[in-house]
């Protein structure tokens, strides 16, 4: 059963597959896959062209059903499903260089090229808070690349996986290329370690991505797509434009509620800007408006559920125990509080890394911030982390920016930008933000096997 994180009523409930029909899904998935591979391409690319047209009609319910299952404010919410057709344009048009044979005739006498042959079944689990980006970065190129693919959604957002297929099949996509999967905990330990699914993309936690990666570590020789978490760090240097980019970053932490992977979660700021950072920073909160996501002035609604708000409220108050201050009064949003899930977005002063909320992901709107004497203390508390998804600094000097981005343990390096994705760019992490690749042309690699 889902349960909006709104106010908690029940959306909608959906039954789990057995294990024996997941077995049987595998093997219709199979059966798929060995016509949809010899498909004609430029026949995929027009399925997902009609697909991704579709998408665009449909975007306005879409949207409203999404701020339904996971909160997200509806301003946010459309943003997402118009990445639908810039992601299909760029992946259509790219798919046609990636999958195209390389001729190597080195002599007259005989042919040799390399060529681009799909995996097979694909099993791709995706996650409640980007569902249709995380989910169509994957099948994109999966399907493209002539897979075939088990969908296993959050049961928090299982519209979200009925819209896509339905959608796909509306589109012209054939009976079984694409099935979706609900699975409980013994479900989705059968599929993670099926000896008939051929690659697996995850993005989640990093607890279910261990659990992933060992249970395919015997006998299986696959490929194992993970993207987990993320501890986002950025650094205002002593030459940042504060006035443009503090609000930058504080959005940065509280967009999407706080959750997303690459929200910002630390904030480190050079000592002779703090006084300055913490002013603007402080204006800046105090000017969101908490409240119903359905509204179009609503900056920032309930976090998914009522167990994610407890953990978020304890990170809190360890670290206010261990001297860390808030920079706005708790009770500023109390009006606005519309049930135990609506967390106020608050900045942390004062924090060091023996708190939780610099050290664990916390997935919530709220964000703690350090003082630091250089730019080589922040590169190092910024790498003081088990994550290394996003990170980076606003300055005004491109020398200064250059010298810091090198040094970040991260996948994505941006400079005066946050929480930022671009559809061409790979999106990967290091550490135990996992090592997945999605989006850009690397995707294809991931669900593609060379052939000589």
């Amino acid at each position: 059963t889902t349960i909006s994180p709104i106010n908690q009523a029940r959306i909608i409930s959906k039954s789990f597959n057995t294990i024996n029909e997941f077995n049987e899904s595998i093997q219709k998935a199979k059966a798929s896959f060995r016509s949809w591979k010899f498909t004609k391409l430029q026949q995929r690319i027009e399925i997902l062209k009609r697909f991704s047209g579709l998408c665009q009609i449909k975007r306005g319910l879409w949207a409203r059903e999404l701020v339904l299952q996971i909160g997200r404010p509806i301003s946010q919410t459309e943003g997402e499903l118009d990445y639908i057709n810039s992601q299909v344009d760029f992946l259509s048009d790219l798919v046609l260089k990636k999958m195209d044979p390389i001729q190597l005739n080195k002599n007259n006498a005989s042919l040799r090229r390399i060529k681009r042959e799909p995996l097979g079944v694909g099993l791709l689990i995706s996650p409640w808070n980007y569902p249709y980006n995380t989910t169509l970065s994957c099948l994109i190129p999966s399907i493209l690349a002539g897979n075939t693919v088990l969908l296993k959604p959050s049961p928090q957002s299982p519209l979200v996986a009925d819209n896509i297929v339905n959608t796909l099949k509306e589109a012209g996509l054939p009976e079984n290329v694409v099935q979706i999967l609900h699975l409980d905990e013994e479900g989705f330990k059968h599929a993670v370690a099926h000896p008939q699914i051929d690659y697996i993309n995850f993005t989640g936690s990093l607890a279910n991505g261990c659990l992933i990666q060992n249970l395919n570590r015997l006998d299986k020789f696959i490929n194992l797509n993970l993207e987990l978490g993320g501890k986002d760090g950025f650094y205002f240097s002593e030459d940042a434009d504060l006035e443009t980019y503090t609000p930058v970053a504080i959005r940065g932490a509280m967009d999407a509620n706080g959750q997303s992977c690459s929200s910002v979660e630390r904030i480190y700021v050079h000592e002779s800007v703090y006084d300055k950072f913490l002013c603007i920073a402080k204006n800046t909160i105090k000017s969101l408006k908490l409240g119903n996501p359905n509204l179009p002035e609503t900056d920032v609604g309930p976090v998914i559920s009522l167990t994610s708000a407890d953990y978020i409220k304890r990170q809190i108050d360890d670290a206010i125990d261990k001297g860390a201050q808030h920079l706005v009064d708790p009770n500023y949003f109390t009006q606005s509080i519309q049930g135990p899930n609506y967390i106020p977005p608050q900045v942390l002063i004062n924090c060091s890394h023996n708190m939780s909320i610099m050290t664990k992901e916390t997935f919530g709107p709220v964000v703690g911030v350090m003082k630091v004497k250089s730019d080589d203390q922040a590169v190092c508390l910024i790498n003081d982390s088990e994550y290394g998804l996003t990170g980076g600094i606003f300055t005004q000097n491109k020398e200064r920016a250059e010298n810091f981005l090198s040094k970040l343990e991260v996948g994505t390096a941006l400079c005066n930008t946050c929480n930022d994705t671009e559809y061409y760019l790979p999106w990967t992490g290091t550490k135990k933000s996992g090592n997945g690749v999605s989006m850009s042309e690397f995707a294809f690699d991931r669900v593609t096997r060379l052939k000589a």
